[in-house]
């Protein structure tokens, strides 16, 4: 009876009301279509809702680079629609199908032995945003599924994501030129004083194996700073959630704000950790290492989980931004 009346109860809806909003597509039909609206912005370089991302979370740190024949010698720093039309000759880029998507694979070597660490089917590696004006509905492909979002939701979720975005954070993170993430975060802190690298300063904290990472770049004036390569839902995703987990320990417990302290170097340590910090005087910043010439674009289910994040995080009163970091103009032009 318990299990029965849990099921009927809509009590998730007060965090999770996101949920009723978004179903996978099953119908064949609809798919097939969604997929011929898809080769058929690919073949017009439509690409403003098209792109390419990395499917999973990865270890930035041991990629050498991405190839889309196999050819360890000309290898991408990340994957992009671009790169991939210029590996195929003009006769596949005139006849690309959906079939050559799910045939063809994206290799990514690792770093420390030249071997392959990766790879994915192309078709995996494709989000794409596609908007029915006649249904109001919104269709998303992530990881290889199709995906259907009420209008309205997206619209709301849109807007929301388009504020967070104009928003101006106190800091501008300085353009990546680095190998990775952590040559990047590293390079931060030697090259300004204000800031401190934590990245891969991990904390055991909970019980059991459970690591936790503060954040990639702390500073004096009290900005928690996590920084990740774009890539696609699960990835940003993951990002979002990190902020949340370490925002909540650094109020709510002593303990962890002591293994906080130890790993700080002198001049950023916290005064006195005994005392709960004040929320609103930390700001949180969400840096995403990016290559597009663009303004920031992520995953629309991306977009729901730092709506989430941010509003979770201003709840205990913090200040939320995400910010671009741009690829310096000698390392966008490799």
């Amino acid at each position: 009876k318990q299990c029965y009346e849990k099921f009927l109860s809509e009590e998730y809806k007060k965090d999770f009301a996101w949920i009723d909003q978004i179903a996978e597509v099953k119908d064949p039909k609809t798919k097939s279509g969604l997929n011929c609206k898809l080769i058929e912005n690919i073949k017009t370089n439509n690409l403003d809702k098209t792109w390419l991302a990395v499917p999973e979370i990865v270890e930035w740190e041991d990629v050498a680079g991405f190839s889309y024949d196999g050819n360890k010698e000309d290898l991408k720093e990340d994957i992009c629609f671009a790169d991939y039309l210029s590996s195929l000759s003009d006769a596949e880029k005139g006849n690309i199908s959906l079939e050559k998507l799910k045939q063809d694979e994206v290799t990514c070597f690792a770093a420390s032995n030249d071997e392959t660490k990766y790879h994915w089917k192309v078709y995996k590696c494709v989000y794409c945003e596609i908007v029915d004006d006649v249904k109001k509905k919104t269709f998303l492909l992530s990881n290889g599924k199709w995906f259907e979002i009420e209008k309205e939701f997206s619209e709301q979720v849109n807007t929301e994501y388009a504020e967070i975005k104009k928003a101006n954070a106190p800091i501008t993170l300085p353009s990546y030129s680095q190998k990775n993430e952590n040559e990047y975060n590293k390079a931060v802190a030697t090259q300004d004083s204000n800031f401190c690298c934590m990245d891969r300063e991990n904390i055991s904290h909970g019980g059991g194996h459970s690591k936790i990472e503060f954040c990639d770049l702390y500073t004096k004036d009290k900005t928690i700073i996590h920084v990740k390569h774009y890539g696609g839902s699960a990835v940003l995703s993951h990002l979002f959630a990190q902020g949340v987990v370490s925002g909540e320990l650094f109020l709510a417990d002593s303990k962890f704000r002591e293994k906080v302290n130890d790993k700080l170097s002198q001049s950023h340590k916290i005064q006195d950790i005994k005392i709960k910090p004040i929320a609103s005087d930390y700001t949180i910043i969400y840096g995403i290492i990016s290559s597009s010439e663009h303004d920031l674009e992520i995953p629309f289910f991306s977009k729901v989980s730092l709506k989430n994040a941010k509003r979770r995080l201003e709840t205990f009163g913090y200040k939320v931004f995400v910010q671009k970091i741009g690829h310096s103009v000698d390392t966008a032009s490799e």
